[in-house]
């Protein structure tokens, strides 16, 4: 038979293995619903039970997660970016335009052939996260400045008109700079607002407003979905079974259901 000591060293270890094993680090309160629950259940005491959250402090403050300092409001927070390495060429014809300069060495003339090809790099990363379930906020790091794009050509920078003066190994436009830097408030239903260099907030399609633009100000944005029962099947429900696996009730088709998203975005940029 289980003792209480034995059984209160059990839950140290479940909860100290579940909090270095999972996926998400357990949140301090979901050890405390457990906890609580046991000492529900008279399974252990008031006393034992803070004995085992003082266990669960020092098995996480051994763990890596433990040892961020992290404000209590954070509810969420989020490290992300991405790496790109790309080869781009271009090339067409002018057909019947003049030239830009005279025809010559690297200038293209009247119904000739122009072509580029560039080695390219991208870096981003950034942290977002909420804060009391309600708020959220978001910051970005971005190579090139750039408002359209963040990828930088290799060896764009090597001549003596360049920043810095060019040559082999510059690092004229090679830099970081901050991409986004935002917060926004989401409480209240169907409505989010946020404010700074944010997300672009508008629908983005390859016609229509580049998800690659950040832009400044202030965005509002409301949306709701609207469900329509039309009645009639829309397929058959799972029936109700006995404990005996006997079908006690018919199954009754489902309800056609139509879903409708209405949405609107405002914004003031600048």
């Amino acid at each position: 038979m289980l003792t209480k000591k034995t059984l209160m060293r059990a839950v140290v270890a479940s909860l100290a293995a579940t909090i270095s094993l999972a996926a998400q680090p357990l949140r301090a309160q979901d050890a405390g619903a457990l906890l609580d629950l046991l000492v529900k259940k008279k399974l252990i005491t008031d006393q034992e039970a803070e004995e085992v959250r003082g266990e669960l402090v020092k098995e996480s403050a051994q763990t890596s997660a433990g040892k961020w300092k992290l404000s209590t409001p954070l509810t969420e927070l989020e490290l992300y970016g991405d790496v790109r390495l790309r080869y781009n060429y271009v090339g067409g014809e002018t057909k019947d335009r003049g030239p830009v300069a005279a025809p010559g060495a690297g200038v293209a003339g009247t119904n000739d052939w122009i072509e580029r090809s560039r080695e390219r790099y991208r870096l981003r990363l950034g942290l977002r996260g909420t804060l009391m379930d309600d708020w959220f906020f978001g910051i970005r790091l971005e190579t090139n400045q750039n408002p359209r794009s963040t990828n930088v050509t290799f060896g764009a920078d090597t001549s003596s008109s360049s920043p810095g003066g060019g040559g082999p190994f510059a690092k004229g436009d090679d830099g970081i700079n901050v991409g986004q830097a935002y917060a926004g408030y989401k409480g209240f239903p169907d409505f989010t607002f946020t404010g700074g260099k944010m997300p672009n907030p508008l629908i983005t399609t390859r016609m229509v407003w580049d998800p690659d633009i950040n832009p400044e100000g202030l965005a509002e944005q409301w949306k709701h979905t609207f469900t329509f029962n039309l009645g009639g099947g829309g397929g058959e429900a799972a029936p109700t079974y006995s404990k005996e696996g006997k079908a006690v009730v018919a199954p009754a088709a489902e309800p056609f259901k139509l879903k409708l998203d209405l949405f609107a975005n405002f914004a003031q940029f600048v």
